[in-house]
């Protein structure tokens, strides 16, 4: 069924994050994104419609934060997460992952 809502091509990816939502800081892993959403390996649980921030360390000290919603979570798995207000810089960042993680399929 979840399958059927995405709209964008997903890439498995090993990504170690920080997140932010109305329980506070936690650390996270991205297990697979698209240019639409991503889902997030963590053990709390989160609400639907939740507010989430997601924060990707960049090599050279800069990060990204990337502002989203959660969609739906998984008990001790984790969560999906849907991209929301996402800025030109932020779009940009993400095709670029999404674009590396590609060239490593296809490889």
């Amino acid at each position: 069924m979840i399958e059927e809502r995405r709209r964008a091509e997903r890439f498995q990816v090993n990504l170690d994050i920080q997140w932010e939502g109305t329980s506070g800081r936690r650390k996270g892993t991205i297990s697979d994104i698209s240019t639409s959403g991503c889902f997030i390996l963590t053990s709390p649980e989160v609400v639907a419609t939740e507010p989430i921030k997601v924060g990707i360390q960049l090599p050279k000290g800069k990060s990204v934060t990337l502002p989203g919603e959660a969609v739906y979570s998984t008990e001790e798995i984790g969560f999906a997460l849907r991209f929301t207000d996402l800025g030109k810089n932020e779009e940009l960042f993400l095709q670029r992952l999404i674009d590396s993680a590609r060239r490593k399929l296809s490889q």
